[in-house]
């Protein structure tokens, strides 16, 4: 195929871009945009580099096309290194969908190397009960590690909710960002603009992403999760 065929789907940011051209089914413009020296994590095959990523491409693209998944992407964030998009996993037959909570994390390295991390609860596609997550727990005291988060915000204090605050978990049930978490939480990457704040977090229940989207007036209006934290 020519280079404007396929390619054409993966123009833009690459968090944008590419969960919709995993679902499309043609690996070529993935990998020709991720290039060879990529990493690629995702919760249904883990982590691969380099060469192996490739193949890694290869099977989550037979997966999803097996489970006749597509994207919407709902919002971004985009940071000094990180891109961070969220939106949502359809799975299953039309009128008879699965949808999950997505987000898609593109860290943008030295000499234009990538790593991509995609977060979801991968056992929602199929209607599973999925063990305990972030849902429930306390949002105003996030748990996570105070020098972790101030190693990467400048900051040493939780944000602050406004009272209404929501608070959409990894399941996709939505609720009053109210309550305690369980345990810490230790962020490990995060993209900022201002409007919203995108953070990779490391827990007991495994990795995934938290957003804050802040309000008129700066405080968090919103909180989503991604993944099985």
């Amino acid at each position: 195929m020519g280079r404007d065929g396929p390619a054409s789907s993966m123009r833009g940011r690459l968090c944008d871009v590419l969960l919709s051209a995993l679902c499309e089914g043609d690996a070529e413009p993935v990998l020709r945009r991720l290039g060879d020296r990529a990493g690629f994590d995702d919760p249904v095959f883990g982590g691969s580099r380099n060469e192996a990523s490739k193949e890694h491409v290869v099977k989550l693209i037979d997966w999803m096309k097996e489970r006749a998944a597509r994207f919407e992407k709902s919002s971004t964030v985009i940071g000094t290194s990180v891109d961070v998009a969220e939106g949502t996993l359809f799975f299953g037959p039309q009128g008879a969908r699965q949808r999950v909570p997505t987000a898609v994390v593109v860290e943008r390295k030295r000499e234009r190397e990538v790593e991509v991390r995609l977060h979801f609860v991968p056992a929602l596609w199929s209607g599973k009960v999925v063990g305990p997550t972030l849902a429930g727990a306390v949002i105003k005291s996030l748990g996570i590690a105070a020098d972790s988060l101030a190693a990467l915000t400048s900051r040493s204090h939780a944000p602050c909710f406004e009272e209404r605050a929501r608070l959409r978990d990894g399941m996709g049930a939505d609720r009053p960002a109210e309550g305690g978490v369980t345990g810490e939480l230790f962020a490990t990457s995060l993209a900022d603009d201002l409007s919203a704040i995108a953070m990779e977090v490391r827990g007991s229940g495994g990795a995934g992403v938290i957003v804050l989207e802040r309000g008129e007036g700066g405080m968090i209006r919103a909180a989503r999760i991604y993944g099985p934290i």
